[in-house]
């Protein structure tokens, strides 16, 4: 289970991290007030996901085993 872990924990930041720039340039389409809630959720999901990622990978770097 633990690599599957690891393994979506990794996915999650990746799809973050692509999706991120699409959602920052969409955001001028919205009001002041809500494009800088939508650039503060987006950056925190994508902070929120790297972190998960590396717990998950353990110390060194690789997969947790248990």
């Amino acid at each position: 289970a633990a690599p599957r872990v690891t393994e979506a924990a990794r996915l999650a930041a990746g799809a973050v991290g692509t999706l991120a720039p699409i959602v920052e340039s969409g955001s001028g389409d919205l009001g002041a007030r809500h494009a800088e809630n939508l650039l503060r959720d987006v950056r925190s999901a994508g902070w929120r996901a790297t972190f998960a990622a590396r717990i998950a990978e353990g110390p060194g770097g690789e997969s947790r085993s248990g």
